[in-house]
């Protein structure tokens, strides 16, 4: 796996020399002949896994990844340790946070293993971050870009306002004086202004809404009323187009 750079940590220079010799022909090796280097080594390298033994003199392995875990706390940690220090694992995996624990003498194919499963895990924690920073990006943008048309719609509304009032004036003061041909065609326009008109309403409506202005109060209503002007105004406005409506609804909501 390529990218990943491992620490083994080891106070036996065999014992170092045979890490060094399972790992080296798949990973990048660096090595720690104890817990001092090994902090060094974190500090001054980048390293994404780390394979330490336990019982080492002066600073332990649990202790040094314990101490390693507030700068370094996305390396994964692997212990060697003995079949009789139970103690010791409980507190690598309580104060550690290790992920591996192997026991001595431990075997060639069972530390690759290891190893892999703990490089596997950190570069799906990688994933699962870029993503979460990828769904917030994401996130971010729509928040954005709805906010900017809002903006552009709150303006819209704002500045139709003004023009739709006087086009209504227009049409009325002109209904007064039209002969029958220009009727039809100030009703049509009239018809088109209401249309207008509720759509404008709409709008404002939902901007109080999002900004917290609007506030609803439920109460009781007659929806087969609601629902009988509804196709009435439905009607009307498609009657120009020559379509027909066609509305049915449960018993008790005739329409």
């Amino acid at each position: 796996m390529e990218g990943h750079t491992i620490l083994v940590v080891d106070d036996e220079p065999a014992s170092l020399r045979a890490l060094r010799r399972t790992l080296s022909p798949h990973y990048p090796v660096l090595t720690a002949e104890g817990g001092a280097q090994a902090l060094a080594a974190l500090r001054r390298e980048t390293v994404s896994l780390v394979v330490t033994d336990h019982r080492m003199p002066e600073l332990s392995g649990i202790e040094m990844l314990t101490r390693s875990r507030a700068e370094h706390p996305d390396v994964v940690r692997i212990v060697l340790t003995g079949y009789a220090e139970v103690e010791a694992l409980i507190q690598a995996i309580n104060e550690g946070a290790v992920f591996y624990y192997l026991t001595k003498p431990w075997e060639p194919h069972e530390l690759l293993l290891a190893v892999r499963r703990g490089l596997d895990s950190l570069e799906a924690e990688r994933r699962r971050r870029q993503l979460l920073l990828d769904l917030e990006e994401a996130c971010a943008r729509a928040r954005r870009e709805a906010e900017q048309k809002t903006r552009l719609l709150t303006t819209a509304a704002h500045e139709l306002g003004t023009p739709l009032h006087v086009l209504g004036n227009a049409v009325d003061l002109l209904s007064g004086v039209a002969g029958v041909r220009e009727s039809e065609w100030l009703a049509l326009a009239d018809r088109n202004l209401a249309w207008l008109r509720r759509s404008l309403a709409q709008m404002q409506t939902g901007f109080r809404l999002r900004a917290g202005l609007l506030r609803l109060t439920p109460r009781r209503c007659d929806l087969g009323a609601g629902l009988r002007r509804l196709v009435d105004e439905l009607r009307a406005a498609l009657a120009g187009r020559r379509l027909e409506l066609v509305a049915a609804a449960a018993d008790g909501l005739a329409v």
